[in-house]
């Protein structure tokens, strides 16, 4: 609460309050208000140069931003990109040969109107040509006068740009030889004379009468130019106003990999940015999931939502990050996306990146153990028992009913004398975990248990009565010994084992 202040309320407050609902006009006078009992308070200076900005006060608002970075240099990249605002605005394009058919006002003269008003507000008018203008002019001088051509080629910019104000005035296709002589002459040194002496030549030049333009349509003049300045204002303040800039890329979506097995639960992060320099309100955040087979694009109805979130408030800026779960249901290339919504939509999202996605790859068990048996196939000879091991227990386990497979398997893990039975177990390096030094040895554990399972597997399926059929259960066998570890390159391992059977 303000000190001293009887009624209970603080300036500020209702400042702020009154620049959220867009009541520029009272909000600027609280937070003056504020400054002259707190003139170090810089969120009084950002919040009072947003309301003149609103007003179209745009050079007190720059001054107001400046004055709040100076108080506080974290708002410094904050106010930068606001003025940016203005590096853009700073020069107005006028049409110069433009004339108001009903008043019948002179274009440079309602220029220099133009540049007065919005030179209060920090911005400076630069008159610019139709091309087509200044193409039929130069050919009626180049036709007429080729004395009068010599001479505009001499000329600067702004002498041609004056010289082109007292054409279109003059009505230039009625021009004689004479009168283009002089009006290009005149031109030469008009550029130092004031406005106001330049017409009156100019409607001498004309008429050959006193200068009575000017006073008979000085009302008319002024409220002409008037009435382009506040329409030219609103443009800049409705084209230029601070506004929030959602903003989420697909890098956004952080994610431990980009592969994933089968029922796996992963835990990952979105992040939503705010790169506009005003804050955004009430906006939501879904996260969804587009399984293989739908169409790639934008989210879809099809597409499940995995979670979502609605954000109250974010500041300019800033960022805001979302943690979740996603399980990895459907083998094939899904797709993890983020959508912002928001109220009001076109303003706040147009032209910027409203939803972005990423692909993942879900592989299901068999697509898992075929990977890694190919891998592991790479790393031995052909021709040699090690390959010929590894391809018949892939049959079996792509085909675990199959008892050809099983025969087969059979004749390649045991020896020729029946005494020594060998198998090769795979580990698969934990996808969650990311740590070497912790994922090695847990896939050369993994890799163990694997081959004592395919031991188990072997022996039952050599010692089961003739008449039985049917794939053994794996269990655990003992008297076996290690005679190779070997790492892949993805971090799963490969052991092979050996036993004798008798």
């Amino acid at each position: 609460m303000v000190a001293g202040n009887k009624v209970g309320f603080s300036f500020l407050t209702w400042g702020r309050a009154l620049v959220t609902t867009e009541q520029f006009s009272q909000a600027a006078s609280y937070l003056e208000k504020e400054i002259e009992i707190h003139p170090s308070s810089s969120e009084a200076h950002l919040l009072l140069g947003k309301a003149y900005w609103g007003m179209g006060r745009i050079k007190d608002a720059k001054a107001a931003w400046e004055r709040a970075a100076s108080l506080e240099p974290k708002l410094a990249p904050l106010v930068e990109a606001r003025l940016a605002r203005l590096n853009r605005l700073q020069k107005l394009l006028i049409i110069s040969n433009e004339v108001n058919a009903e008043e019948q006002v002179p274009p440079f003269l309602v220029r220099d109107l133009l540049s007065a008003y919005f030179s209060r507000l920090g911005f400076t008018i630069s008159p610019r040509l139709s091309g087509e203008f200044l193409s039929r002019l130069t050919s009626s001088l180049d036709a007429l006068a080729p004395l009068a051509l010599d001479e505009v080629r001499k000329m600067s910019e702004a002498d041609i740009l004056i010289l082109c104000d007292a054409a279109s005035y003059l009505e230039v296709q009625d021009f004689r030889e004479d009168q283009i002589k002089a009006t290009a002459r005149l031109a030469g040194t008009a550029i130092d004379l004031h406005h106001h002496t330049r017409l009156a030549s100019y409607q001498a030049l004309r008429t050959g009468s006193a200068p009575t333009l000017l006073e008979a349509s000085r009302a008319a003049l002024k409220t002409a130019a008037d009435r382009l300045a506040n329409e030219l204002l609103q443009q800049i303040v409705s084209t230029e106003a601070l506004r929030p800039r959602l903003a989420v890329e697909p890098e956004d979506i952080c994610l431990p990999r980009l592969t994933f097995p089968q029922g796996s639960r992963v835990a990952f992060e979105v992040t939503v940015h705010n790169r506009g320099d005003e804050e955004a309100r009430s906006f939501q955040v879904n996260v969804w999931e587009r399984q293989p087979g739908f169409p790639k694009g934008p989210a879809r109805g099809e597409d499940r939502l995995i979670d979502s979130f609605q954000v109250a408030s974010l500041p300019p800026l800033s960022s805001a990050t979302f943690s979740l779960e996603w399980e990895a249901r459907t083998p094939g290339l899904n797709q993890i996306g983020v959508s912002i919504q928001t109220e009001n939509r076109k303003k706040e999202m147009k032209g910027q990146g409203q939803e972005a996605h990423r692909e993942v790859l879900v592989l299901s068990r068999d697509q898992i153990l075929e990977g890694l048996y190919r891998l592991a196939l790479s790393y031995t000879s052909p021709g040699s028992q090690d390959r010929l091991l590894l391809n018949a227990q892939l049959k079996v386990a792509l085909r675990p009913g199959d008892e050809s497979s099983l025969r087969d398997l059979l004749k390649v893990a045991i020896d020729p004398h029946g005494s020594l039975l060998t198998a090769i177990g795979l580990g698969i390096r934990p996808w969650n975990i990311f740590s070497d030094e912790v994922a090695a040895p847990m896939a050369k554990r993994a890799a163990k248990v694997d081959a004592q399972n395919w031991l188990a597997l072997i022996k039952g399926a050599r010692d089961r009565p003739a008449h039985e059929t049917g794939i053994p259960s794996r269990s655990q066998v003992y008297g076996a010994h290690v005679v190779l570890e070997q790492l892949l390159p993805d971090g799963s391992a490969m052991v092979k084992v050996q036993m004798p059977l008798h």
